[in-house]
């Protein structure tokens, strides 16, 4: 599974593996970027990533949450 936060001044995204007779998440690759276009951002990720077998792509923000 690749988890990506698109938000902010630096773009990151992690790669994590699930070990399941630990019960466990390993991160085994990260990324992390600036100054590059929305579009440089996922050409990027999607290189690091190509020679892995991805289930999820999860991508992360800030909640809509309205305040007082």
């Amino acid at each position: 599974m690749v988890g990506i936060d698109p938000i902010g001044a630096r773009v990151a995204a992690l790669g994590l593996a699930y070990d399941a007779d630990k019960n466990q998440l390993h991160v085994f690759r990260e990324y992390s970027g600036s100054r590059e276009t929305t579009e440089g951002h996922v050409l990027n990720i999607r290189e690091l990533f190509k020679n892995d077998r991805v289930i999820a792509w999860v991508g992360g923000g800030r909640p809509n949450v309205k305040r007082a």
